[in-house]
């Protein structure tokens, strides 16, 4: 798996920023550093392809949020996006000194 990083923030819209009901509740970006591109589309190219919810293939990508507070007193959501944590298996333990 290639290892990447990437940054996204979400601020809340104000409602009176807002077009319509439909308009998002929150708005932002998402950075992927140009060190780090090569190492995301080889991600999405060589990931395991699951089935969704809704039966379409796709790529899953991690997600982790913080609600952090801006310099402006601003709430906003902070986060990495990264491939899925898949724990590695633990190696056996060679119980044979014990054998009674």
């Amino acid at each position: 798996m290639s290892d990447f990083s990437i940054n996204v923030a979400l601020f809340s819209v104000k409602e009176e920023n807002k077009k319509s009901d439909k308009s998002p509740d929150m708005r932002g970006n998402l950075e992927v550093s140009a060190e780090e591109v090569n190492a995301l589309i080889s991600y999405l190219q060589t990931a395991e392809r699951v089935m969704n919810y809704n039966d379409t293939e796709v790529v899953k990508l991690e997600f982790a949020g913080w609600r952090r507070q801006s310099k402006k007193g601003e709430t906003y959501l902070s986060g990495k996006l990264t491939s899925p944590y898949v724990p590695q298996e633990k190696p056996a333990t060679d119980n044979s000194a014990f054998d009674f």
